[in-house]
């Protein structure tokens, strides 16, 4: 994510971000919207795919480590911000306006696809 930083303001006319959200700790996810938001010119496009919202059960089946309030670790050290649709346009709704939410299932998963407009 540091990398951002060396990026200049406005150069890109989109971005795509899959798995990366729902992925990095928390602390992490505004300073990467930030950057996104900063990188991308105003009223660009970002596509971001979020992993199914996970349910308790599911989180005691597949035996993940709970870190924090939301944010779980897998066995092989993977991290899971687990966000609820709500919780997540909450996070993206200073940055971004939201065009488009879909589901599509894929593999017997819901994949969580947000078409977002880059704020000026």
């Amino acid at each position: 994510m540091g990398e951002l930083e060396k990026i200049n303001e406005n150069e890109y006319g989109g971005a795509v971000l899959f798995n990366i959200v729902d992925n990095i700790k928390p602390e992490d996810v505004s300073f990467l919207l930030n950057k996104i938001h900063r990188i991308v010119k105003p009223g660009g496009r970002i596509l971001l795919k979020l992993n199914p919202y996970i349910t308790r059960e599911e989180i005691e089946e597949y035996k993940l480590e709970k870190v924090s309030d939301g944010f779980y670790k897998e066995s092989s050290g993977l991290y899971l911000y687990n966000l609820t649709k709500e919780k997540a346009e909450e996070i993206l709704s200073p940055y971004f306006n939201i065009e488009k939410y879909q589901e599509i299932e894929f593999k017997g998963n819901i994949n969580r696809m947000y078409y977002l407009v880059n704020k000026k």
